[in-house]
Parts: structure tokens; C-alpha cells; sequence
């Protein structure tokens, strides 16, 4: 069921100004119960974290913890960035559609990137900074704004195997040690 809300959402949001948008369009349009539609979406701006939820599940399916344990923190990070960017790939007409459409949108934008942020945060938490300190805190702040600049490269990405964001992540990590190093 939360595959076709997701789906429903998203063929509603990319078809129809965000402002036209209710539990009850996506109900009649796509014969959904009203009610198990609120069940996980009560309001249509919730959609943005059940949907960020949805894919944060599946990046914790797609990387072991066992699998990238040995790595440094440099390549852990590179590896949950790029698992998630991997996951996201079937949605990239979304998150364009989003950066293109909706980001004037204070609403929705203040509640995807609270929403990004905060599953951002938990993967980092779980995957990399599994003692945290405040250091680490400050780290994944950080790390939230190159999520935030990759995306958009992302978005551009047309190689299969991602590389021009792998680059634009490798690059945009090389500057935040750099600037790092300063502190130490």
C-alpha cells in the first residue's frame, strides 16, 4: 500500500500546482481509500516525510553496516551518499521536478530539506558517526550541505554509473577536510 500512495503522490505532484493537491485528489484519482491514505499521509506537506522515511528504509535494505565497517570515514560517507543517490534513481524525475517547480515553494522546500536532513542525519548516525560527539554533529551538518550540492549534480547525471556525482562528491569532500584541517 505505501507504494501506491507514494506513486499516486508523486503522478499528482509532478501533474498538479502544489496547491491543487489533497488527500481527497489522490484518493478519487487513484482509487485509494481516503482513510488508509491519511493513515500515512494525513496531510499532503506529510508527504514529503513519509516519502523521505520510504527511502531512507531503502537505503538501510540496500548497505550492510558489516559491509563498510573497515572503511575510512571519507569512504563511509562516499558509500551512504551514493547508496542513497542509487536509491533515489527511480524518483529522479521528482526531485527535478521539485528543484524546478516547488523550490519557491517556502513550505515545501522548509519541509523537504528539514525532512532530507533529518534522515540524512539518522543514516549518518547509523552507518559513520556511531559514537557521536559534537564534533560529529557538526560533521553531519556539513555533510547535509554536500548531500544538498551532489543532489543537484545528481539531478544532471546522466552516466549510468553515477560518476560525475561520485566526482562531485569526492571533490566537495576534499574541500570539507581541508577545511577541517584548519580546526585541528
Amino acid at each position: 500500500m505505501q507504494n501506491e500512495i507514494i506513486h499516486a503522490f508523486l503522478n499528482e505532484i509532478i501533474t498538479l500546482p502544489w496547491r491543487e493537491i489533497s488527500t481527497d485528489v489522490v484518493a478519487r484519482n487513484h482509487n485509494l481509500s481516503k482513510d488508509t491514505i491519511e493513515k500515512y499521509v494525513p496531510r499532503p506537506i506529510a508527504f514529503f516525510g513519509f516519502f523521505t522515511k520510504f527511502v531512507e528504509s531503502q537505503v538501510y535494505d540496500a548497505l550492510s553496516p558489516s559491509a563498510i565497517e573497515i572503511y575510512e570515514e571519507k569512504d563511509k560517507v562516499t558509500e551512504v551518499l551514493m547508496t542513497k543517490f542509487e536509491v533515489m534513481h527511480p524518483y529522479k524525475y521528482f526531485y527535478a521536478h521539485i528543484k524546478k517547480h516547488l523550490f519557491d515553494s517556502a513550505d515545501v522546500s522548509f519541509t523537504l530539506a528539514l525532512e532530507e536532513y533529518s534522515a540524512m542525519a539518522r543514516l549518518l548516525r547509523h552507518y559513520v558517526f556511531v559514537q557521536e560527539n559534537v564534533l560529529d554533529r557538526l560533521k553531519i551538518k556539513g555533510l547535509y550541505g554536500i548531500y544538498a550540492l551532489a543532489a543537484d549534480a545528481w539531478i544532471k547525471d546522466e552516466t549510468l554509473d553515477l560518476s560525475v556525482t561520485l566526482e562531485t562528491i569526492d571533490a566537495l569532500l576534499r574541500k570539507g577536510e581541508s577545511f577541517l584541517e584548519r580546526y585541528k
